[in-house]
């Protein structure tokens, strides 16, 4: 299972690196009309926060890790099962 720990306090979680991106896409406060958006925003958020670049590109685990290491949540299991 995939566990990502937020600093509200909450999770989010999957059995795949796709069910976890699709959860964090569709718990934001808006919509997002392509995946390609929403990885745009996630990116913009990770420079924000941190300053670091986060490529909008690559498979979910990768995303999902690159905005884990700027530090928008925390990575708290990473086993696909």
């Amino acid at each position: 299972m995939i566990e990502l720990l937020w600093h509200n306090g909450t999770t989010t979680s999957g059995t795949t690196w796709k069910m976890v991106e699709r959860k964090i896409r569709t718990s934001q406060p808006r919509p997002f009309g392509s995946l390609k958006e929403f990885r745009l925003e996630m990116s913009a958020r990770a420079k924000a926060w941190s300053g670091t670049i986060v490529s909008s590109s690559g498979s979910p685990e990768e995303f999902i890790k690159s905005l884990a290491a700027a530090g928008l949540f925390l990575l708290v299991n990473g086993d696909e099962k």
